[in-house]
């Protein structure tokens, strides 16, 4: 199962892919998306065996321009998001 924020990458990957698979349109920082994304999965393999999530944000500013945006873009997506997702599965 591969996932995505942008359905166009995604759909642009079958002409790279082969086999069995499943593409899933899924924004790694809503909780939402994780949820449809894990009960997808698990109706069409029955299970997961193996979770693996590897989306990640990183943002360079200084601490002047650090906003709360900007805060809780990079925590949503990075922790958040991973951490809701493990717990749903």
């Amino acid at each position: 199962v591969l996932t995505g924020r942008n359905q166009e990458k995604l759909e642009a990957l079958k002409t790279e892919l082969s086999g069995e698979y499943l593409l899933v349109r899924a924004e790694a920082s809503s909780t939402s998306d994780s949820q449809q994304l894990i009960e997808k999965t698990i109706e069409t393999y029955g299970k997961i065996d193996i979770l693996f999530l590897n989306a990640g944000v990183f943002r360079l500013e200084g601490i002047n321009e650090l906003t709360e945006d900007i805060y809780d873009e990079v925590y949503d997506i990075n922790v958040k998001g991973p951490l809701f997702t493990v717990k749903m599965a």
